[in-house]
């Protein structure tokens, strides 16, 4: 996962909220000024409520979106249908809506979507680390710019 937050930190077009045992949590840069400060989950950075992850998980590197605590369960819920209603469009896997359970603490808005599998017992080279998140994040980028819009309608 270092090599992962490694390649972000290093694209300028991305903000790393958290790098954990196994994730890191990032946005687009450009969101820091739209997002509101209405997380609880993190005092130091009260914008990270709707986060991007890459999670290493049992030889996977996998990618999702996630909606976290918010002060406003109301805002929160309109939030979380729209991102399963519309998240393809946003560069989201499908989730059918009717199968998340949609919680007041954390929902996933799209399905892990795989970004790269190895072995059991061995390490991916660097090299396909940083091709197969370059690959991700270069299709993200692109669709993620008309979320803002979208989400400050309803916020």
């Amino acid at each position: 996962i270092a090599e992962v937050e490694a390649y972000i930190q290093a694209d300028d077009r991305w903000h790393v909220f958290y790098l954990g045992r196994g994730t890191v949590d990032f946005v687009p840069k450009e969101w820091l000024s739209w997002l509101p400060s209405w997380g609880l989950d993190s005092k130091e950075h009260p914008q990270s409520w709707l986060i991007l992850r890459f999670e290493v998980f049992s030889g996977k590197l996998d990618f999702y979106a996630e909606v976290r605590r918010m002060e406003d369960l109301a805002k929160r819920r309109k939030v979380v249908d729209l991102l399963l209603e519309q998240g393809a469009q946003f560069g989201f896997s499908r989730r059918q809506k009717n199968v998340v359970q949609i919680k007041d603490s954390y929902t996933r808005v799209s399905r892990r979507e795989r970004v790269l599998v190895w072995k059991d017992g061995e390490t991916p080279e660097a090299k396909s680390i940083q091709s197969s998140v370059a690959r991700k994040l270069n299709d993200l980028f692109v669709k993620l710019s008309k979320l803002p819009e979208v989400v400050r309608a309803i916020l």
